[in-house]
């Protein structure tokens, strides 16, 4: 944007120049007038002071102040808000007025419950300005407890039971209750206190005695019908005054604009003591319509069945909720087949843009969906936006608007000096009209803060609220919100005072000082504390268990820093961007202990940098914090480098440090050859497998890594750190011939000649040019290899130009290298290069058995005695119970080859992959493929109306079945495959599904290894017949593990370190495309970039990508339901694989643990 003046005889004159792709010709327009506007008001008075000159005309000024705002509408503001339900009641007195579970009560049977509440009330002292607390469950008994004190004329206090004691206590002295609703349950939980109590159950026979008819008191329109507590800013809670006379305006409004009737069945969602509550049971009851109350939390994947058991036609929801329902509904479009939603509104937060656009792709794009927003203090809503009308253009669905004010309400965006400001700059949005609260309950110096006198009406008892909330005017009259100007926050759609929280910490007697922020972060958005503490040995979990003690689940921090001082700004602020950020700390449920001993520090110290985790206890659980089996083969051979001998097996019989490191060293010495290793050897299965499923295509059949590393790299360095690669890891120089009829591989000599590395210079090829050159040239190198005579290995250097990093790309035949071997090359090219440029000797750690020693090894071990078990089991399985596949095309015409596939790749959140690695495990003792494969025998399952699924389970292969062979820093292709039939069980619950996938994996000996070994290795004659049973599954599934964002070095292995990146463009093809493809899917899962990819190959030929994005997506939408049941509160259990020793069945086994668990 460029501003140019000239003097010309006419006067100055101002060229405007600006980039059309910025910005749009109307707002430089404006921007242009106000400019003028502020020059021709500083000619005409220049002693004026700057905040006191308008940029806007006075056209604007009007437009702004006056016609976006004449919003007047009649309303009955002398009612109160029971009378508009009394008056529904004799219109239609037995219709049905609420549902709560099985049971409902109609509209004169609810009066009648009301009136008789009520007339108890009035009998214990209550009347217009009495405050009466209401503490219950959800359920019928609640919403006649609101309705009773409302017809008694006092005011309700809502009470949450899940809020803490001392939460409670100080809401109950604050508010002064007088009298408290609550239920006989409730009163061992609730703090001490004057009020009388009223047990809506036990106390109900004596309410039943009192008269069921109307009572009158004298409660006015100006009387108080609610006070709800919000968060406070000065550490403690404060109570919003809500009058009769602004719930009936907003039922008025709120029934038009959703265009209520009384067909309609109304989800009433929300808590009691949160405000969208009021409009979700008292709009409904004015109108005639039915109030359905949910009981527990409703899971996504219930939503749809609980929808269609009671006709639910509109729908209320807090967006994080919202969110949740519509990734279930895009995945599994079939649950909302003949819905009966016409409605959903959504408030509280932000409406995300990419959320509505997969709205768009439901059944529901036909219904209306509204984006609301409004405060306690303003009486739940205040405008709303028709999201519904949107189309479906990027810039339609930029940002989703809040809308324009509702009826009888003013929104103003002001400066600091209550000035309006123009359309499309940011102000303080305020709020005026009808909706207004009373203010704070005894506090007049809030009150006096946030609700100030209106600059813009004639009445001078109008007000304005400001809310603290940062907006701007579109050009269409629509509002912007744009986020918080103070220090409250949003977390999860909850409004939270950071000074609330930060004064809660400080009451800690040990805590000096506190500081609390929000922080978006890989797990999400949470609130972060740090503390500077005069107490070393106060641990963040007894600070997490003192504010628990206080705050709402919501309001307590999810990470806890402590440190020596607050950082602070020159003018002494707290400097916030200085805080360091809390990367990798866990939320234990037990304290954190310190490694004791050298061998628990090494320990700690592996699992730390392999985990990124800042600090773990010597109690953590490896796989609840984590890791999985792959990472347990680096913890060994990093272990081993540092002079710890362990087994992956014992990392998984040991799981935290305390017990692993108790085991170090008490294995059977392993002698593994130093040098190079040459000889021959013959087939592992893997490799027998993949001569078995081709005959042609060999040579080309890759992996591989593309990396993108500093430009100013030489060559050189890169060129003889892999010559070391290729000298210390000798399966690199594996070749593979015919002998007679079958192949043996023969490890090759090094030769420093070999010639593999290359160098292209794309410098002279157009930016954007260049990836597609480089997938070209890297598509040529994949099929340079041969399995006899040539390097089964091709690196290639790409410079990209003086200005970008060069890239790395690193081709090598799947024959001789796999998942795991990947981390330990990446790894130890890294330390070598790293050595070479500081010109320190090479040096790796000490070498483990040699590829082709494991492969001779099992050869020599395939005997049908050795694996008795593996073949009791394979033959134990029913596998007549699989079948085929459904298919889109039967033709048998087409050729399922690599050419012809297509993929689809869907992700899990950060945060959602973040749980599923660790507390997901926490819930019944699993390990992610427990919950991978659970999710995807559910979404096969509801795919081929199976319950039943086969398929070819993928493994690292690297098994312990010889004492005296260590594979942890070995490279080779160990790959295991194997068939597994999955059956889902007859209870569908999740913790059933899981439980049971659990015990199913559980029961296949070391992990399926002695299946390849038996149909490639072993030479028993009756051996193959046997197998023959076995049908050849359709579906391959291999979970890869994580994948780190940069090559970390041996020495320095801190993940942050930016030097190794993966790069982004592609590869070339890794395969030939004519070779044939054994699966008609095959699912890679892996964690790379923190987030779980998961990517579904198939043939565009036999299945349509609609139907493989269905299958994705549905998957997706089940990994979900599993990571949210097992977060869900008291979800706990074993399976009988847990306890080896007790032989017990699953249901005995709940039984047990059900009954061990009441006698706690």
């Amino acid at each position: 944007l460029t501003l140019s003046m000239s003097e010309t005889p006419e006067g100055l004159v101002g060229d405007w120049e600006y980039n059309t792709d910025l910005f749009d010709a109307a707002t430089i327009e404006r921007m242009a007038g106000h400019f003028e506007n502020l020059l021709s008001a500083i000619g005409s008075n220049p002693h004026q002071l700057v905040s006191e000159i308008s940029l806007l005309s006075a056209a604007e000024r009007q437009q702004l102040l006056v016609e976006w705002n004449q919003t007047a509408s009649q309303y009955p503001d002398d009612k109160c808000i029971h009378h508009l339900f009394e008056a529904q009641v004799e219109k239609t007195p037995d219709a049905i007025a609420v549902v709560f579970e099985d049971e409902q009560l109609t509209y004169q049977q609810l009066n009648q419950r009301a009136n008789q509440l009520a007339h108890h009330l009035q009998s214990l002292g209550v009347k217009p300005e009495v405050l009466v607390g209401i503490c219950v469950e959800r359920s019928l008994a609640m919403v006649v407890g609101l309705l009773g004190i409302l017809k008694a004329g006092g005011a309700y206090v809502p009470l949450d039971p899940s809020y803490p004691p001392e939460r409670l206590s100080y809401m109950l002295a604050d508010a002064g209750v007088e009298v408290l609703l609550t239920q006989q349950d409730l009163l061992a939980s609730l703090p001490a206190h004057s009020a009388r109590l009223v047990c809506l159950d036990t106390d109900w026979d004596s309410i039943a005695r009192a008269s069921a008819t109307n009572l009158s008191s004298d409660v006015a329109a100006a009387n108080l019908a609610y006070v709800i507590y919000t968060s406070g800013s000065t550490g403690l809670p404060k109570g919003v005054q809500i009058e009769h006379q602004a719930i009936v305006w907003h039922c008025h409004n709120i029934q038009s604009v959703y265009r209520l009737e009384s067909s309609d069945r109304v989800l009433q969602f929300a808590s009691i003591g949160f405000d969208p509550s009021v409009e979700q049971i008292f709009v409904p009851l004015a109108v005639g319509a039915s109030i359905v109350v949910r009981g527990q939390l409703w899971q996504p994947f219930q939503f749809h069945e609980y929808v269609e058991k009671y006709q639910i036609s509109v729908v209320d929801l807090p967006p994080a909720y919202w969110q949740q329902l519509i990734l279930e509904w895009v995945n599994n479009p079939q649950s909302l087949r003949d819905c009966s939603i016409r409605l959903t509104i959504v408030g509280g937060d932000v409406m995300p843009s990419e959320t509505v656009k997969l709205w768009q792709q439901t059944a529901l794009a036909s219904s209306r969906l509204l984006n609301a927003f409004g405060l306690t203090e303003a009486t739940i809503t205040s405008t709303i936006f028709d999201v519904s009308c949107l189309g479906s253009s990027e810039q339609q669905l930029e940002s989703i608007s809040i809308g324009k004010p509702i009826a009888n309400t003013q929104i103003y965006i002001l400066d600091r000096y209550l000035q309006p400001v123009p359309i499309g700059v940011p102000g303080e949005l305020h709020i005026g009209g009808d909706s207004l609260a009373r203010g704070y309950l005894n506090r007049p110096d809030f009150t006096a803060a946030k609700f100030i006198s209106d600059p813009f009406s004639d009445d001078e008892s109008a007000r304005l609220y400001k809310t603290g909330d940062l907006a701007r005017y579109l050009s269409d009259g629509n509002i912007e919100f744009l986020g918080r100007i103070d220090n409250q926050v949003k977390i999860r759609g909850f409004r939270i005072e950071l000074g609330e929280v930060e004064a809660v910490l400080s009451s800690h007697p040990q805590v000096q000082q506190a500081v609390v922020i929000d922080m978006e972060d890989r797990v999400g958005k949470r609130l972060v504390a740090y503390l500077v503490t005069g107490d070393e040995s106060l641990s963040a979990g007894q600070v997490r268990e003192y504010v628990k003690h206080r705050l709402p689940e919501y309001m307590v921090p999810a990470a806890i820093v402590t440190l020596d001082s607050i950082p602070l700004t020159p003018n002494g602020k707290v400097d916030r961007k200085a805080l360091p950020i809390p990367d990798g700390e866990i939320l234990r449920t037990h304290e954190y202990v310190a490694p004791r001993t050298p061998n628990e520090e090494i320990i700690a110290n592996i699992w730390q940098e392999l985990l990124l985790k800042e600090k773990i206890s010597v109690n953590d659980n490896f796989f609840e914090i984590g890791g999985d089996s792959i990472l347990s083969i680096q913890v060994v051979s990093r272990a081993r480098s540092a002079g710890l001998q362990i087994t992956p097996k014992q990392v998984f019989q040991n799981q935290t440090i305390a017990t692993l490191a108790a085991v170090a060293n008490t294995t059977t010495s392993v002698t593994a050859r130093q040098g190079v290793v040459t000889g021959s050897a013959p087939l592992t299965p893997i490799q027998s497998w993949f001569f078995s499923e081709n005959t042609q295509e060999l040579d080309h059949f890759n992996q591989s890594v593309l990396l993108q590393i500093p430009n100013h790299f030489q060559s050189e360095p890169i060129e003889k750190s892999f010559k070391k690669l290729l000298e210390h890891h000798d399966a690199l120089r594996l070749r593979f011939r015919l002998n007679g009829s079958d192949y043996e591989q023969i490890s090759e000599d090094f030769d420093n000649n070999t010639s593999f590395f290359s160098v292209v210079d794309l410098s002279s090829v157009p930016k954007g040019s260049q990836p597609q050159a480089l997938s070209k040239i890297a598509t040529e190198f994949q099929a340079s290899l041969n399995l006899s005579t040539g390097s089964l290995i091709q690196v290639i250097m790409f410079n990209l130009g003086d200005r970008d990093d060069a890239r790395l790309l690193i081709i090598i035949h799947h024959l001789v290298v796999d998942g795991v071997s990947w981390r330990i090359l990446l790894s130890d090219l890294a330390t070598i290069h790293q050595q070479l440029v500081t010109q320190k000797p090479i040096q790796l750690s000490p070498k483990t058995t040699a590829f082709i020693d494991w492969a001779t090894k099992l050869k020599k071990h395939a005997y049908l005695d050795n694996f008795s078990q593996e073949l009791e089991y394979l033959l134990r399985q029913d596998w007549s119970m699989a079948t085929p596949l459904p298919l889109d095309n039967n033709s048998t015409n087409f050729k399922n080859t690599v050419g012809c596939t297509a993929t689809v790749t869907l992700e899990l959140s950060e945060e959602e992959t973040h749980i599923l690695l660790g507390s997901v495990n926490e819930a019944y003792n699993t390990q992610i493929n427990d919950i991978l494969l659970s999710a995807l025998v559910l979404s096969l399952g509801q795919w081929t109306e199976n319950s039943t699924v086969l398929i070819n389970l993928e493994g690292h292969g690297r098994e312990e079945i010889f004492e005296d062979v260590d594979l942890s820093r070995t490279v080779g292709w160990f790959t295991s495959m194997f068939p597994v039939l999955l059956y889902l069980p007859s209870l569908d619950r999740l913790s059933s599904v899981i439980k049971s996938i659990k015990e199913q994996l559980r029961a296949i000996p070391n992990r399926g290894i002695g299946y390849g070994i038996l149909r490639y290795l072993c030479e028993d004659p009756n051996l193959r017949e046997q197998l023959q049973v076995i049908p050849n599954p359709e579906i391959s599934f291999n979970y890869l593990g994580q994948f780190v964002n940069a090559v970390s070095a041996q020495q320095n292995r801190v993940q942050s370190n930016d030097v190794w990146k993966f790069a982004t463009e592609s590869t070339g093809l890794n395969e030939n495309p004519n070779r044939f493809r054994s699966h008609l899917l095959d699912i890679n899962c892996l964690v790379i970039e923190s987030k779980l990819r998961i990517s579904w190959t198939y043939n565009p030929n036999i299945h349509s990508k609609s139907t493989v994005e269905k299958l994705a997506k549905s998957y997706i939408s089940y990994a979900q339901s599993l990571i949210e049941h097992c977060q869900s509160k008291d979800v706990f259990g074993y399976t009988p694989s847990d306890f080896p020793l007790t032989n017990l069945a699953q249901d005995k086994l709940d039984a047990l643990l059900e009954k061990l668990a009441e006698n706690i």
